[in-house]
């Protein structure tokens, strides 16, 4: 006799080449999922190559009105979607917004509530402190398994108190290293593909154009980088609601022949190779999958000190303040070379094969559950 599917309803804000989606990703290629009912709720899909990869897993993915179109709206129809899955774990990665669909799942006696954070924004405005404050609490009361990229993470969504006593369970966002293992044939076949001489400076960047990312100032900087190296150029692969304000700036400032605007690649694995330096100036993060994915590919990598200590995996890691100029940053990345390091080994908590098993755990049921 078949043993009953376990029923697992996936949050997410949207499906795009992001983050989140490609931890969810690593994570369930890694995992059995024919043990489950996988449905992923979304309030949209911005990248088909991204549900692609979904489906494919199994899942079945569920739309649903972004708050924007109706905040009322929007939870009346997430509601609708959890109450009639019958599911027996709902697991969130709206960050804050987790405590709507712990919510939802409390109220429709979903066993276990799993709030995930992948965020650690410290620089909240006054009113949005307030409002936040109040979504920690009613996360706190609803959620009855409590998870986080990282210590920072962690700390931002459930407080400093709650991590020293061990009630967070931090699940790193680990990668399937042999995937970025450096390859001189490779390099030279994406370069070659892009247009970009041996002899080229190449800095890139992987990341939404969301004001997060900070893409402004990353144009700042290469167009100082630019100034001191002719012979140079940024890739910048990912796309989102900024990308024609920044393809503005990059015309305006004259350097659109020395910037490449890739979208979003499936086999992003081999850009990296591309890279000389990877650059992350990003105003907040977690702990970034793509800082991850550039230390396991062997790139120097320049990013902003906003982001968790956790990056620092290996020697190959700069971090900067943002209150730097951005020639400054400029003189970083060109000085990146001697950030040197052969990335022979991982931590297991970074290693995805060894990291699955955690995450597999995370859905046995009846152990935590309230």
């Amino acid at each position: 006799m078949k043993s009953k599917k376990i029923r697992i309803c996936i949050v997410v804000c949207d499906i795009t080449s992001g983050g989140v989606e490609t931890v969810l990703l690593n994570y369930f290629t890694h995992i059995d999922c024919s043990m489950y009912k996988l449905d992923l709720v979304t309030y949209g899909i911005t990248s088909e190559i991204c549900a692609d990869k979904f489906k494919k897993l199994g899942f079945n993915i569920i739309k649903i009105p972004p708050k924007r179109e109706g905040f009322i709206k929007s939870i009346k129809e997430m509601n609708k979607v959890i109450k009639h899955g019958k599911y027996d774990i709902v697991h969130t990665h709206l960050t804050e917004w987790n405590c709507i669909p712990m919510f939802l799942a409390w109220k429709s006696n979903v066993s276990k509530r799993i709030s995930h954070s992948h965020m650690a924004d410290f620089s909240l405005g006054f009113k949005k402190k307030i409002v936040f404050s109040f979504q920690k609490i009613l996360n706190k009361c609803f959620a009855n398994k409590f998870c986080a990229c990282g210590k920072e993470a962690a700390i931002y969504l459930y407080g400093e108190k709650w991590v020293n006593e061990n009630k967070v369970q931090i699940l790193y966002n680990a990668i399937d290293i042999k995937r970025f293992k450096p390859d001189i044939k490779v390099r030279e076949k994406i370069r070659k593909y892009l247009n970009i001489e041996n002899n080229v400076f190449c800095v890139g960047h992987i990341g939404r154009f969301l004001e997060q990312k900070n893409h402004e100032f990353l144009i700042d900087i290469f167009f100082e980088l630019h100034k001191k190296n002719n012979n140079s150029c940024l890739v910048l692969l990912g796309t989102g609601v900024l990308e024609n304000k920044i393809k503005q700036k990059v015309l305006s400032l004259k350097i659109d022949a020395s910037v490449k605007f890739l979208g979003v690649k499936n086999n992003i694995e081999e850009y990296y190779q591309a890279m000389d330096v990877f650059c992350l100036p990003s105003l907040f993060e977690g702990l970034p999958v793509v800082g991850v994915e550039s230390q396991a590919a062997n790139v120097p990598s320049v990013v902003s000190d906003t982001i968790s200590k956790e990056i620092l995996i290996t020697p190959l890691v700069k971090m900067m303040s943002l209150s730097k100029s951005a020639n400054e940053w400029a003189e970083a990345l060109l000085n990146s070379n001697k950030l040197k390091a052969t990335v022979n080994y991982f931590p297991d908590e970074y290693n995805i094969e060894k990291a699955a098993v955690a995450w597999r755990n995370l859905y046995e049921l009846g152990e935590d559950n309230k």
